[in-house]
């Protein structure tokens, strides 16, 4: 679903209406993860200097799989799809 001129709160509604939400961290997955949805999230944590992780900032959802490395761009493809393919099974 792509719509670009809809409002944060239609996003809302868009997103509850989906199978999963990709996002990287984004305040979209704290509200996913407020309806129990899907999520495929991903984080960096070098943005912290004395950071190694960033499970202290991900929001907590057992219907969530959260995917770091040092910069969101460097979890691997291969990875992203096998946990898509996971959260779509």
């Amino acid at each position: 679903i792509e719509k670009s001129d809809c409002s944060y709160f239609e996003s809302i509604k868009i997103m509850t209406s989906c199978k999963f939400l990709l996002a990287a961290d984004t305040g979209m997955n704290w509200f996913a993860s407020g309806y129990k949805q899907k999520v495929l999230g991903l984080y960096g944590y070098e943005y912290y200097p004395y950071c190694k992780t960033s499970k202290n900032w991900q929001p907590i959802n057992e219907s969530a799989i959260y995917l770091e490395a040092k910069h969101a761009n460097l979890v691997e493809d291969d990875t992203i799809f096998s946990k898509i393919d996971l959260l779509n099974s």
